[in-house]
C-alpha cells in the first residue's frame, strides 16, 4: 500500500474545522509509527478518529458511561475509508447522527381531541 506522506497534515486540516473562536475541541494523541489519533467526546461517547500514513481515514464510538446492569461499556464502527474530504464528511455525518435524540411519536402524531385516551376530551357545558 502506498504511503501518504503528509497524513499528519491531512487530519490536522479536517480536524482544524471543528473549532469555532479558536477552541479546541479534540485531543491529538500519536498512537504508534504512522497513526494519529483524535478524540471527540460528548456528554454520552467518546470518538476516537484515526488517520494513517496508508491513507486510512476511520471513526470508532464508545459510551462513556455502562448501561444500568452493565460493566462495559458499549461501542460502534463508524465509517471508515480512504484519507479524504468524502470519509471525513461521512465520519461528521455518522457523528451527529449518533447523537441526534428520537423525537417522541406522541410529539409528531399529536391525538386529536375526543380521541379515546387522548386526554384531551372537550368537556360538554350543560
Amino acid at each position: 500500500m502506498a504511503e501518504c506522506k503528509d497524513y499528519k497534515e491531512r487530519f490536522k486540516a479536517f480536524l482544524g474545522e471543528l473549532g469555532r473562536w479558536g477552541e479546541n475541541k479534540y485531543l491529538i494523541k500519536g498512537i504508534d509509527e504512522g497513526r494519529v489519533r483524535a478524540y471527540l467526546y460528548t456528554d454520552g461517547h467518546c470518538y476516537a478518529i484515526d488517520a494513517t500514513d496508508t491513507g486510512y481515514l476511520g471513526c470508532v464510538v464508545s459510551s462513556r458511561k455502562p448501561r444500568p446492569g452493565e460493566d462495559w461499556t458499549r461501542g460502534n464502527d463508524l465509517t471508515d475509508g480512504k484519507l479524504s474530504q468524502k470519509t471525513w464528511d461521512a465520519i461528521l455525518r455518522d457523528i451527529i447522527a449518533y447523537e441526534l435524540k428520537t423525537i417522541s411519536d406522541y410529539i409528531l402524531n399529536p391525538p386529536t381531541k375526543n380521541e379515546p385516551g387522548s386526554g384531551m376530551a372537550e368537556k360538554e357545558i350543560g
